[in-house]
């Protein structure tokens, strides 16, 4: 069976970036601490969808981040790209890595 990442019936994560059963910015500050605590100090993170849009607000000017070019996330940074404090650079399909 499949549960929503957050118990939304119990309590709202409060994002309205996101779907009520999962907000990735939430998870992208979990990962951020679980980090901070083992001294490291970046994250780079890939996306193309619009739920990608919230953890990329999430990331700190060491952190990369990589939307593809063309998709929906693409189009929400370009249209808010002063929100964003990670260094951005798209990507077309697999080979640009």
């Amino acid at each position: 069976r499949i549960l929503p990442y957050h118990d939304f019936h119990t309590f709202s994560h409060g994002c309205t970036l996101c779907p009520p059963n999962m907000c990735k910015g939430k998870i992208i500050e979990r990962i951020q601490a679980t980090l901070a605590k083992e001294g490291k100090k970046r994250i780079i993170y890939l996306g193309d969808g619009g739920g990608d849009f919230c953890p990329s607000l999430k990331l700190g000017e060491n952190d990369y981040m990589m939307p593809r070019k063309d998709f929906p996330v693409w189009d929400l940074i370009c249209k808010n790209r002063q929100l964003l404090r990670a260094e951005v650079h798209e990507w077309t399909d697999g080979e640009d890595f």
